[in-house]
């Protein structure tokens, strides 16, 4: 797997404008979550937006299932995945199998 440091945050790049960063919960080696990044279409390779995606219920926020591991490349998220990023246009896709793919 490549990694890229975009805003001084080691990513691992699941495409090459797509990237996710773990999340543990405090104090633990729990996973809780993902940081997603990516490029906002339309910038420079430099303007990348983040969000988080969630793997357990929190105040009634939307939550996604997980199956199989970043670490060995076979990553699977569900629901898909939509950022509106700032309004300029939706990002919307699926992370399958260790991979981005972009939505129809």
């Amino acid at each position: 797997m490549s990694h890229r440091h975009v805003n001084a945050v080691r990513c691992t790049l699941i495409d090459p404008i797509v990237c996710l960063t773990p999340v543990l919960a405090h104090g633990s080696d729990r996973l809780v979550g993902f940081h997603l990044g990516h490029e906002i279409p339309g910038r420079p390779n430099d303007d990348w937006c983040f969000g988080y995606i969630r793997l357990q219920e929190s105040y009634g926020r939307p939550v996604w299932e997980m199956f199989g591991s970043l670490a060995e490349g076979n990553l699977t998220l569900d629901p898909s995945i939509t950022c509106h990023t700032s309004g300029i246009q939706d990002f919307h896709g699926y992370v399958v199998d260790g991979r981005w793919v972009p939505a129809p």
